[in-house]
C-alpha cells in the first residue's frame, strides 16, 4: 500500500530539476487521501514520464501541476 502525497512529496525537487526554471512546478496534495496498492518504483516512473512530456509540450515554459485528488 502507498501513500500517494508521499511519494509525490518525495520526487518533488527530482521532479523540479527534471522540468527546469522554465516551468513552475506545483504539487497539490488532496488532504485524507486513501493509501492505493501500486508498485511505488512503476508509479514514480509514470510521474517522471508525465513530467518529461509536459516539459516537452512547453518549450517557452509554464505551469506543470499535479494533484491527488479525493474525487475520483
Amino acid at each position: 500500500m502507498l501513500d500517494l502525497n508521499g511519494l509525490i512529496i518525495n520526487v518533488d525537487q527530482m521532479l523540479r530539476r527534471l522540468i527546469g526554471d522554465d516551468i513552475d512546478f506545483v504539487a497539490v496534495p488532496a488532504p485524507d487521501l486513501w493509501p492505493v496498492r501500486v508498485d511505488p518504483g512503476q508509479f514514480e516512473q509514470v510521474i517522471v514520464n508525465l513530467a518529461v512530456n509536459a516539459r516537452d509540450a512547453m518549450p517557452d515554459g509554464g505551469r506543470l501541476t499535479l494533484e491527488t485528488p479525493t474525487w475520483c
